[in-house]
């Protein structure tokens, strides 16, 4: 492909100086600005955006019409950035990056960025009102702020904890905080300090004023520190199964790092020191890339030297597994979701399942299968007897009926729930937990299994009220009349359907919808709470704290943080049924939960309903005994034998 170079228009907004991109390419090109100086630059990939914040900030200020790119030699075609494609002015003599036609673009509300050929455009998050930049989905909450509010909203959406990563400065030593003088009570809990001379790495520099440390003098372990103090832990060998992450510097290291003074370590090569407050320091690492970063920068959950080799060595961190993010440690198989691919919970050391162990699934599928078969038999041999004439029996019958079915039902539930946890999801429960738990066939389920042990319940109740009730012979069972049995039965299938069917109402969200979850924003892994919520909206739009907002304001708050080209970024709600991967009614709630009055409301209920079933059957027993007792006084004064008795 033939070039022409003849303007560079590129510049950044304060001053007139040339960019440089730190994205290697495969050709350059010399800048010579007004005053005829020269400048190496290097450019981006090709059809690519600017690296970070690069994209952004870079705008065309004015055109040097007397300015010319020259070419430099190489085999290789030259690549140019891309934004300079479709800007009206063509570039290849072909004028190729001027054709619509081949150059896809992602639109945004305020720009539009251009992509390659097999990317797919979604909405951006939108940096805080009064900015122009934005960043793309993949990279957020990566640890590097690349516009203004995406720091607060990762820290306000995340666990994140606070890192300590530069030690503290006591007197002439660079010491660590648990090695400073404290209250002569508690000294005896903090470890034993000593004073040590420190050497990158672990050689001495001529000229270089040596670094003093206040450290442990015993090993332990590192997953708690960072950056700077990490450096020193593991280089002096005081961190548990951790090598020392630092390499020699060589003079030609760091080749972007001006003013050096050149010196000579271990006696043997020649390095360099860099002049800081009146004294020389070499306290940099390089990067596999040739970038250096200095020693806060290592090991510090952030990837600063854009290759991963600042982290590469360090134990202190968990790398997720798809976006390459880091996490502490410690945050590893704790429970909770830090990795957008849910890596950090779901591997060969931790996981989930909706039903644990294998023997469990079989002896949930085996009940589940047995009560369904055993109940089916039983309404079977029901239906065919409620045709009895006797009203007490069709009365026993019919609720006899309920039972059945909806024990029919809760072994249902448990056979399906047993089968989709062993077929369909299984190992990969784990990382599809947030779409099982917002799924409709978990609400289902949920819903199934409420149903039927609601309906069992009241029938259970009613039936033993009338047997109560019908103890000796009373009247209820001369005035008992069909019309109301079937009344009964009428309100135990309304109430078996309302109460599991209302936490599912679209119009009572706000009291029962746990959480919302999202496939692609990094704010929220997993599920996010009403309170996640409340927090990312405030560090964005400040102040919000009202703990009643529903959830119709939160998504559209949320959709004003993010473009609306491709749509809105609705999530999918976690229902009432997806408190827990076995998708059962919610019977545990705090105190602050808007859920609590329905729950402690069915909950007393049920109870109501297990104590007048444990009365009406305690009156029962009572009345068979004394029964049982009447029969034998007659028996004994008419000189019969004791016969056996038919069950009431």
């Amino acid at each position: 492909m033939e070039w022409r170079i003849v303007r560079m228009d590129l510049m950044r907004e304060a001053d007139s100086a040339a960019v440089s991109s730190t994205k290697s390419a495969s050709a350059g090109f010399i800048y010579r600005e007004m005053d005829h100086s020269e400048v190496n630059i290097t450019l981006s990939d090709f059809g690519r955006a600017l690296p970070d914040d690069d994209s952004a900030k870079l705008k065309r200020l004015r055109t040097l019409s007397d300015d010319v790119r020259t070419l430099s030699k190489g085999e290789k075609a030259l690549t140019i950035p891309s934004l300079w494609i479709n800007d009206g002015f063509p570039d290849c003599l072909s004028g190729e990056d001027e054709l619509t036609s081949i150059w896809p673009t992602c639109k945004l509300s305020h720009a539009t960025r251009r992509v390659i050929d097999n990317s797919t455009c979604s909405n951006v998050f939108l940096c805080r009102q009064g900015s122009l930049d934005f960043v793309e989905l993949s990279d957020l909450c990566d640890g590097k702020d690349k516009c203004d509010g995406e720091k607060a909203v990762c820290f306000a959406s995340r666990i994140i904890p606070k890192l300590y990563t530069k030690p503290v400065i006591y007197g002439s030593y660079i010491s660590m905080f648990y090695c400073l003088p404290g209250i002569k009570s508690i000294q005896h809990f903090s470890p034993k300090c000593a004073r040590e001379h420190f050497y990158n790495p672990n050689y001495p520099t001529y000229g270089h004023l040596d670094m003093k440390l206040m450290i442990t003098t015993s090993p332990r372990s590192c997953e708690h520190v960072f950056g700077e103090l990490y450096v020193y832990l593991s280089c002096t060998g005081r961190c548990f199964n951790t090598s020392c992450v630092l390499q020699p510097l060589r003079h030609d290291s760091c080749p972007g790092i001006q003013e050096k003074v050149f010196t000579l370590a271990k006696n043997s090569y020649l390095t360099f020191v860099v002049q800081q407050g009146g004294k020389y320091h070499n306290n940099f690492f390089q990067c596999d890339n040739e970038i250096c970063v200095r020693f806060e920068q290592l090991c510090n959950l952030v990837d600063d030297c854009g290759d991963g080799s600042d982290e590469k060595g360090c134990r202190n961190h968990f790398q997720c597994k798809t976006s390459k993010f880091y996490i502490p440690l410690i945050q590893k198989c704790d429970g909770k979701v830090e990795c957008l691919d849910h890596s950090d919970e779901c591997n060969e050391e931790c996981g989930k399942e909706i039903i644990p162990g294998v023997w469990l699934k079989l002896l949930a599928g085996s009940i589940g299968g047995a009560s369904v078969l055993l109940n089916t038999v039983s309404l079977v041999r029901s239906f065919l007897s409620i045709r009895d004439k006797k009203k007490a029996a069709f009365c026993n019958r019919t609720l006899s009926i309920l039972i059945n079915f909806g024990d029919l039902l809760t072994g249902l539930y448990l056979l399906m729930i047993s089968v989709q946890d062993s077929f369909m999801i299984g190992a990969d429960y784990c990382k599809k937990q947030s779409q099982w738990l917002s799924s409709e066939y978990c609400a289902f389920l949920g819903i199934l299994n409420s149903f039927g042990s609601t309906m069992s319940l009241f029938s259970m109740t009613f039936l033993s009220i009338f047997r109560a009730l019908n103890i000796g012979g009373g009247t209820f069972r001369r005035d008992t009349k069909k019309w109301k049995v079937w009344f009964v039965t009428a309100i135990i299938i309304v109430l078996a359907i309302a109460i599991p069917c209302i936490p599912i109402a679209d119009y009572l969200e706000d009291l029962f919808v746990n959480g919302l979850t999202y496939k692609d924003i990094s704010f929220f892994i997993g599920s996010g709470s009403k309170g996640d919520h409340l927090n990312v909206l405030g560090a964005y739009f400040g102040k919000v704290t009202n703990p009643r907002i529903s959830w119709s304001t939160i998504r559209n708050l949320l959709n004003l943080m993010f473009s609306d080209n491709y749509g809105e970024m609705r999530g999918k709600r976690i229902h009432f049924y997806g408190n827990d991967g076995v998708c059962l009614f919610k019977f545990f709630v705090k105190s602050d939960d808007p859920q609590r009055i329905y729950v402690w409301s069915v909950i007393t209920c049920n109870f109501a309903c297990v104590a007048v079933i444990s009365i009406c059957y305690g009156l029962i027993n009572l009345s068979a005994k004394e029964t049982t007792k009447a029969v034998k006084v007659m028996m004994a004064q008419d000189g019969h034998k004791e016969a056996p008795l038919k069950p009431l």
